[in-house]
């Protein structure tokens, strides 16, 4: 009853529903996995297979399938592009790439073995390169495609003119 209000001599309960309070719930359980990773709190193979390679590829098969088609660009929708950009190749991959790297140093001081650390940690090191090139076709999708010089033809001061 902490919760009642009391108004003229009627208590009111204010109706929580089961939606809200699974949505709390929820909040709360994907805060705590997320913190979890950060922390290196999960399985070394957790951390690289899901919350690295699994993730990861999902990502880039996103920015693909939502890519534009051949000849087209996303410059008149280039500030959401570049900030979705921000976010899913910067924001999360630092969170991906500091979990595999907190879950090797537990793997390391818990089990005493450096080889599972260097199985993870050099496939990390490539997958920077290979986000760096999806940013950069993320930023390259912004900008304006030039007209096809070849669908003009037949335009301008000299069309119909033979030489």
């Amino acid at each position: 009853m902490k919760d009642a209000i009391l108004r003229r001599g009627v208590v009111y309960v204010p109706f929580i529903s089961t939606n809200q309070r699974n949505k709390g719930m929820l909040m709360h359980a994907v805060s705590r996995y997320v913190t979890g990773h950060w922390r290196g709190e999960h399985s070394l193979k957790w951390s690289f297979w899901i919350n690295l390679v699994f993730i990861r590829v999902l990502v880039f098969a996103v920015q693909n399938w939502l890519g534009p088609a051949e000849g087209q660009d996303f410059h008149e929708h280039q500030f959401a592009v570049l900030i979705l950009a921000f976010v899913f190749h910067g924001i999360l991959f630092v969170w991906q790439a500091v979990g595999v790297v907190r879950a090797s140093e537990v793997h390391v001081r818990e089990r005493g073995y450096m080889a599972p650390a260097w199985a993870t940690q050099l496939p990390l090191i490539i997958s920077v390169f290979w986000v760096g090139i999806f940013a950069l076709e993320a930023w390259q999708m912004t900008l304006q495609v030039p007209d096809d010089p070849r669908k003009s033809r037949g335009t301008g001061s000299r069309a119909g003119c033979q030489i």
